[in-house]
């Protein structure tokens, strides 16, 4: 199973794409666009399970860094390059 996938606009353009390099960056807008939609709605409900266990992140930099994480990660599994990856190499060695 490939973990292509492509996230399509939900309206249309108002204009049609004038070259392939047009075509590849609305796509990848939409894929980004969809990842944040995904996110706002999970993240939430990932900070209230943490909480059920007592676990409260409040600081909003410490929330936003798990949010980024989670971005990062779901970026790379679309071959969508993100600043924390580059981090996440250098502090994350898999022996």
């Amino acid at each position: 199973m490939s973990n292509k996938v492509l996230f399509f606009p939900k309206d249309k353009l108002e204009t049609a794409p004038q070259s392939l390099e047009e075509v590849i960056s609305k796509i990848d807008e939409n894929q980004r666009e969809a990842v944040e939609t995904a996110l706002d709605e999970v993240v939430p409900d990932l900070l209230n399970h943490l909480g059920s266990f007592n676990f409260y992140i409040q600081d909003e930099k410490d929330i936003g860094m798990v949010l980024e994480a989670i971005k990062s990660g779901v970026f790379r599994t679309m071959n969508i390059k993100h600043e924390l990856q580059d981090v996440t190499d250098q502090l994350i060695k898999i022996v």
